[in-house]
């Protein structure tokens, strides 16, 4: 039976790999941020003019960018053995760190997500003795989720090039390192529109999750290939664990409602 606690634990790990993937990518990117690289230290450092110098330069330049990324990495691989509130609170706060090192989400909605994760996860796990509290942090959780699909399907409802389908096409056509040859045909007018108004009633829908536990089943079904399909031909990989997360709670707050 699925337990406040229990949806916790599984959440804690499913960010932990998210955080794992982020932290790896981060620092297969480190050349980047070296001070040649076109995401020097030097050249990031004018938004933080007012920042004291030498606590800035230490903290958010290559060499301590390069410990934060290690730090998070680890915490993130010993949440499975250790325990939860250190690991939580580390992620928590490097995460915040690497978001202030580029003034903002690295990579978008991913990052803010993961940050919203932790944030719930390491609050319940600094109140574990308090059910009420774990209830509250999972019920934010799932609203999170549920609130992130509502909005992502609003916006495209309101946008023409959505609801006719040109919108995917360019996307798919402007990949950044082109599109998968199999996913050419998703550009396809026909097959475009089809897509996009699935998606849109994918995401507009997705507060029913919250009705009943198989029909929260059948959207996370859908909503989890719809995840894996964009990390394929987006490479928006990052989304897939960071939503995944919060599934967890969105099964138990189903079976309560």
């Amino acid at each position: 039976m699925l337990t406040p606690a229990f949806a916790l634990e599984l959440t804690r790990l499913a960010i932990a790999i998210a955080v794992v993937q982020q932290s790896v990518e981060l620092l297969a990117l480190r050349r980047a941020m070296a001070d040649d690289g076109v995401w020097a230290w030097s050249v990031l450092r004018r938004d933080f003019a007012g920042a004291p110098a030498g606590l800035a330069d230490a903290v958010l330049g290559y060499r301590g960018t390069i410990a934060i990324l290690v730090l998070r990495l680890a915490a993130a691989a010993a949440v499975p053995v250790a325990p939860a509130l250190p690991c939580l609170l580390v992620m928590l706060a490097t995460s915040l760190l690497v978001a202030l090192r580029w003034r903002g989400s690295f990579n978008g909605g991913s990052d803010a997500m993961t940050i919203t994760v932790l944030l719930a996860t390491s609050i319940a796990a600094a109140f574990e003795g308090s059910p009420a509290i774990q209830l509250g942090c999972v019920w934010y959780i799932a609203l999170i989720s549920v609130h992130s699909y509502l909005i992502a399907g609003l916006v495209k409802l309101r946008a023409p090039a959505w609801r006719t389908g040109a919108a995917l096409g360019i996307f798919v056509a402007g990949a950044v390192h082109g599109p998968p040859p199999r996913a050419t045909a998703l550009a396809r007018p026909g097959t475009a529109r089809l897509l996009s108004w699935t998606m849109i009633a994918l995401e507009c829908l997705f507060p029913l999750a919250l009705l009943d536990p198989r029909i929260c089943a059948a959207f996370i079904a859908l909503a989890l290939p719809f995840h894996v399909a964009n990390a394929y031909v987006f490479g928006l990989d990052r989304f897939v664990f960071a939503w995944v997360a919060t599934y967890p709670a969105l099964l138990y707050c189903s079976a309560i409602t």
